[in-house]
């Protein structure tokens, strides 16, 4: 009695065993979570770039350079050439040049601004401090890049 109720038992094992291993194998990855109502890419890793790098890149292949730092959070580091550069769009910008030095011989054509959420903090900046800021790139034209502080 006890003999066909195990070898039922055992075939209606097999049979389970053998369904669960088809169904995983027939299984493909599933591809990486994207919003499609807002079509936004996954969150990568902040760029780190130096005030000298980033001139270096507009100057060279202000294509490519516009293609590498669009929709990206930049970690910015640079020398503070001027602070407090109010503007039209009531902005306040720390400008950095593209040499470390802060030389006033500094031929490079091109200047970095990047609006500042703090008013407080553009205070306390003085032309030749080492500053690193987090920020998105807005623009670049007439040899003016612009960026936006971003909140952490």
């Amino acid at each position: 009695m006890n003999k066909p109720f195990i070898s039922a038992l055992l075939m209606i094992t097999t049979l389970f065993t053998y369904a669960c291993n088809s169904n995983n194998q027939n299984k493909q990855e599933e591809p990486a979570y994207t919003d499609s109502v807002l079509s936004e890419k996954p969150a990568s890793a902040p760029i780190t770039v130096s005030a000298k790098e980033m001139c270096s890149d507009f100057t060279g292949n202000p294509g490519l350079a516009m293609t590498k730092y669009k929709d990206n959070i930049l970690i910015l580091s640079g020398t503070v050439h001027l602070a407090k550069s109010l503007s039209t769009d009531d902005c306040n910008y720390v400008t950095m040049m593209c040499s470390n030095t802060n030389s006033p011989t500094d031929t490079t054509p091109l200047l970095i601004k990047c609006c500042i959420l703090d008013i407080k903090r553009t205070d306390t900046l003085k032309t030749g401090d080492l500053v690193s800021i987090r920020c998105r790139l807005r623009d670049f034209s007439n040899n003016i890049v612009l960026l936006d502080e971003t909140a952490l």
